[in-house]
């Protein structure tokens, strides 16, 4: 018998386990022999200059996000409840609030809910939380962070 493990997308094969233990070599089944395989999740290339959070869920296990420091995530308060009455003023703001984040950011997507904007240059991870900071004291911004957690 021929056992493949294949990976899902940003994983790769890392190894085997025979009833929970790592395993190397030849694999003889027995019975109640229970075999799995092991993947590691491979870094997203985006990512690549980011910051890595850890946690633990309510039941122990351990889980992990990446942060990019190129990258910012916005949700907008309803445009109602914005200080603007014109559609220029309202595209000034949207600039203002990129502008926030870096100087040259560019914005990636936008609808009237949210944007997501992206810098060439990565932020410094200081840098990055107090741009956060900033941005989520502004009126017109319900949320801001990343959409990678």
């Amino acid at each position: 018998m021929q056992l493949k493990a294949i990976p899902f997308p940003d994983s790769r094969f890392a190894g085997w386990k025979i009833n929970g233990m790592p395993h190397e070599g030849v694999i003889t089944l027995e019975e109640d022999t229970v075999l799995s395989a092991i993947f590691e999740r491979t870094d997203d290339p985006m990512l690549a200059d980011g910051v890595t959070l850890y946690w633990y869920d309510a039941n122990g296990g351990r889980d992990y996000a990446k942060i990019a420091l190129n990258q910012m995530f916005i949700a907008f308060e309803d445009r109602e409840k914005w200080d603007v009455t014109t559609d220029e003023e309202y595209h000034e703001t949207l600039q203002h609030i990129a502008q926030t984040f870096h100087l040259q950011a560019e914005i990636m997507s936008r609808n009237r809910y949210q944007m997501s904007l992206k810098t060439l240059e990565p932020l410094e991870k200081e840098q990055w939380f107090e741009v956060l900071s900033r941005l989520q004291q502004l009126t017109y911004v319900q949320w801001a962070g990343t959409n990678t957690l």
